[in-house]
């Protein structure tokens, strides 16, 4: 029979992959891997080009370099990742998430 902590912890990993999802959709939709194709911006040029506010922009790259979707190349610059570039309008993949 499955334990009480065996339950909780794959109810924690449900929850955990809800969370990785609305990450990764929200990044689709404001367009992040796009941003960043081939290219390094600043928090504020990508501030500027979402409309999330620097400081919850800050929070929400180190979510997404946590998924390995961006990484931080400077103080405040960031690119995206080869699995970023999975997510981008035109990257015509199969996600078909946009």
């Amino acid at each position: 029979m499955e334990s009480e902590r065996s339950r909780a912890g794959h109810l924690a990993a449900l929850l955990d992959s809800h969370i990785v999802t609305q990450l990764i959709a929200s990044a689709v939709r404001f367009k992040i891997p796009d941003q960043l194709a081939g290219r390094t911006l600043t928090e504020e040029q990508l501030s500027g080009a979402t409309g999330i506010g620097v400081p919850v922009l800050r929070r929400y790259l180190r979510a997404l370099q946590g998924l390995g979707l961006v990484e931080e190349v400077g103080a405040a610059q960031y690119r995206g990742t080869a699995l970023a570039d999975l997510l981008r309008s035109d990257s015509g993949s199969s996600t078909d998430i946009h």
